[in-house]
């Protein structure tokens, strides 16, 4: 929304108490009617030049603009003949001004088209303001929601247990006659299922993960009205099903399995459509799956959170199970590569982590888990001398869950609000008091004082995966007498131009951002899951990408990757650097378009991508967008969208929508704006058109809102805190990548920045060709182009 917007009634100057020209003008406006004789027409034109004669052009300019909107409130016909009476002497007067003044003025009376600076003031402070009074509202709204959600909740628990003790009861003192009717009636009395078979089912029906045959047995289920109308009536009513095709069937066929099995556990299957269910679980293969499961929103993170805990609710003893046998979280040994990779670190340098503490603040996800097991049996790592931060806009609440039950101490506490409040405030309104990175200073500070304290306990020194950034910079400003404890790994190009803005650093970084793996291979993987999290996202607004108009901000590795694959979807793609030689690299060879003038680039676009690291859209660039273009980021953070206003920063729990307001008295003030799903949002934006018109009225004007979105809050696109967010396969590439870093880290003494050794690299991207070849392959051709 644009500040200190400013109306200002463009009156005429008063040249003195005794003259009259602007009185005479006055009093002619007020009284101008049709039809109008020309005599009286030319009246209202002299006693206007009379009334500007010592009046600057611009002021005269003003003036003619609120005469004109005046009489198009209240005579419209006379609009035309006055302004073509009154040109030639504004023609005569522009031309003594300033060349470039003179032609753009010129010009705007040639077209008929007078532009001026019209605006409302609007305190500073305001919309900060608002945003305390919203986050107090909802605050309140959450202390209400709280109790009531604890009587529920106290209630779901109380019928669960009794339907417990009833079974328990049953199964003490068995009614032989019942029993009996039970087995003629062919119907078994405990569902031959396993802890682990339901987990793994579970798993997969959270997250999007079930067979065809399981869908079909759980709509017959559904579709017998055996789901659980408190689930699917919640999940409709939040507003998490809107982007799922098909969200109500598909929540439909969730809420049957979980009440299979809760009758499985605490009651007797009793029809044929329970068995048919079963028999198609007990069909399925338990074993955690390689295989990637297509995005379905930018929710299903979210998604698989939130089921998660009403599985933990309504049957508490297969939470448990669902973390042991989720199918994206692979089995140790299912990490071909990375386990051949250790098996040559240890052979030549033996278990390298032995004697280190080691501090992850990473993306933490279904393949961390398998990931830190190894390396704790192969490497060395103690579970003791360990702590893991999950980064909040892409750690999977599953994977925390599961690494913290494995012994793996997992925090998520970078947001001090309750879960659900923030994801209130961050949602109706009001937001987060304190700005993203301070709330991540906090975060790492509280992390690596913890760290520093099992140093002191036992004398290792502390390695530092990923994050090493923001990491090195606490260490610096809190911490710097410790500094030369600490040997960190970085993989993020936007981290490693963060630990080079400290002077003559004291510990030591390994690059695994600059390797070969990274800039040769990685960036096609990063691209493929980007635009599939960006088609998904777009979804709504486009059907596909077809001949929608994408400018791609940035032109590294990772987007010159993501515009040739948004190119192979159909869409028409440009893009922006800040470097020429690096644009002019990138679309050398291509069917891409390199747009050098960011102010231009951002016009007449669809869709806008940033993928540099850095602020590409501060606010007077973002001002130029066109009202309805959508924007995304590829970099970790809201850098890309970053606004110097904090109420207009976003979450990313959910987009983010910028509003700027547009007053005019011609047809293009009468633009249509994109209507907000969310019905709280619309009707507010609704009030504001409302009374943004009545103060515009006045003055002959319309006033229009203009609507900009920002996809998940600015915040990266493909992070979306799911377990897997691409193939594990070439999630394996990232883990053989931060590995290898992690073993030059435990070797490196010297401070300061090291890039990765080159036989490291090799050894990377052998492995990785040995046992990926497909993928390997495909990254290699796709680096070419």
């Amino acid at each position: 929304m644009a500040e200190g917007l400013e109306l200002r009634s463009a009156r005429l100057p008063t040249r003195s108490a005794a003259s009259t020209p602007e009185a005479a003008f006055s009093s002619w406006l007020g009284g101008a009617k049709s039809p109008m004789t020309p005599e009286r027409l030319r009246e209202g034109v002299r006693t206007f030049q009379a009334a500007a004669l010592d009046s600057t052009y611009t002021q005269s300019k003003n003036a003619l603009v609120q005469a004109l909107c005046h009489l198009r409130h209240r005579q419209p016909d006379l609009v035309e003949p006055f302004f073509r009476e009154i040109a030639p002497w504004f023609e005569a007067r522009a031309k003594e001004l300033p060349e470039a003044q003179r032609a753009k003025e010129l010009r705007q009376l040639r077209e008929g088209t007078l532009e001026v600076t019209v605006s409302i003031p609007i305190p500073k402070d305001v919309l900060e303001q608002v945003a305390v009074a919203q986050r107090e509202a909802v605050e309140k709204l959450h202390a209400d929601m709280m109790v009531a959600d604890l009587r529920a909740e106290q209630a779901i628990r109380s019928q669960a247990a009794q339907r417990r003790v009833e079974v328990q009861a049953g199964q003490a003192e068995p009614d032989v006659k019942s029993t009996r009717s039970a087995k003629s009636a062919g119907v078994r009395a405990k569902a031959p299922l396993s802890d682990t078979q339901w987990g793994a089912f579970l798993g997969r029906l959270i997250s999007h993960a079930t067979s065809k045959a399981e869908d079909q047995a759980l709509e017959l289920l559904a579709h017998k009205g055996r789901v659980d109308q408190a689930l699917v009536g919640a999940m409709k009513i939040s507003g998490v099903l809107d982007d799922i095709p098909n969200g109500a069937e598909w929540i439909g066929r969730v809420s049957a399995g979980i009440r299979l099995a809760e009758r499985c556990r605490y009651s007797a299957t009793n029809d044929g459509a329970d068995r048919l269910a079963i028999d198609t679980i007990l069909a399925s293969d338990s074993t955690p799956s390689m295989a990637y499961s297509p995005l379905q929103s930018s929710r299903d993170g979210d998604l698989e959170g939130l089921l998660l805990r009403w599985i933990s609710t309504a049957t508490p003893g297969l939470a448990r199970a669902v973390l042991d046998n989720h199918p994206h979280f692979p089995r140790p040994a299912q990490l071909r590569a990375v386990n051949a990779q250790l098996d040559q670190i240890v052979e030549r340098e033996g278990r390298v982590l032995e004697g280190f503490n080691v501090l992850t603040i990473m993306h933490q996800m279904g393949r961390t888990v398998p990931w830190l097991e190894l390396l704790h049996d192969k490497l060395g790592l103690k579970k003791e001398d360990y702590l893991g931060v999950s980064v909040p806009y892409s750690g999977s609440k599953l994977a925390e869950a599961k690494l913290n039950r494995d012994g793996f101490e997992t925090v998520a506490d970078h947001d001090p609000r309750p879960e659900l409040l923030a994801r209130m405030q961050d949602t109706l309104g009001g937001g987060q008091a304190q700005s993203f990175d301070e709330l991540k200073e906090q975060d790492i500070k509280r992390a690596v004082g913890r760290m520093v304290e099992k140093h002191q306990a036992n004398g290792k020194p502390i390695l530092i995966v990923d994050d090493g950034g923001y990491a090195a910079k606490v260490i610096r400003k809190h911490f710097p007498e410790r500094e030369d404890q600490f040997r960190i790994v970085e993989w993020t190009t936007r981290g490693i131009r963060q630990f080079e803005q400290i002077p003559q650093p004291k510990m030591s970084l390994i690059s695994a951002a600059e390797s070969r793996p990274k800039v040769e291979v990685e960036p096609a993987f990063i691209a493929d899951s980007l635009v599939e999290h960006f088609q998904v996202a777009l979804r709504q607004r486009f059907p596909d990408l077809k001949d929608k108009r994408i400018l791609v901000i940035g032109a590294g590795n990772i987007g010159r990757a993501c515009a040739l694959a948004a190119q192979e979807l159909g869409a028409t793609v440009s893009m922006n650097d800040l470097k020429p030689e690096r644009l002019s690299r990138a679309v050398a060879g291509t069917k891409l378009t390199g747009e050098a003038d960011i102010r231009k680039a951002v016009t007449g676009k669809d869709a806008i991508l940033a993928v540099t690291g850095a602020n590409s859209l501060p606010d007077e660039i973002f001002s130029l967008i066109d009202p309805g273009t959508v924007v995304a980021s590829a970099s970790s953070v809201d850098i890309e969208t970053r606004s110097e206003s904090p109420h207009e920063n976003g979450h990313w729990s959910t987009d983010l929508s910028r509003l700027s307001i547009t007053m005019g008295a011609d047809e293009k003030s009468k633009g249509q704006r994109a209507a907000f799903k969310n019905q709280v949002t619309e009707g507010g934006v609704r009030a504001l058109e409302v009374s943004l018109n009545r103060s515009a009225a006045a003055y002959g004007l319309e006033a229009r809102v203009e609507r900009r979105d920002i996809l998940a809050g600015g915040f990266v696109l493909n992070l979306s805190r799911k377990a897997r967010v691409m193939p594990i396969q070439r999630e394996e590439l990232i883990l053989l990548n931060v590995t290898e870093a992690m073993a030059q880290a435990t070797q490196t003494t010297m401070p300061g920045k090291h890039l990765m050794e080159s036989a490291r690299e090799d050894r990377i991207l052998s492995l990785f060709e040995r046992y990926h070849p497909e993928d390997f392959a495909a990254a290699r051709r796709f680096s070419k182009r």
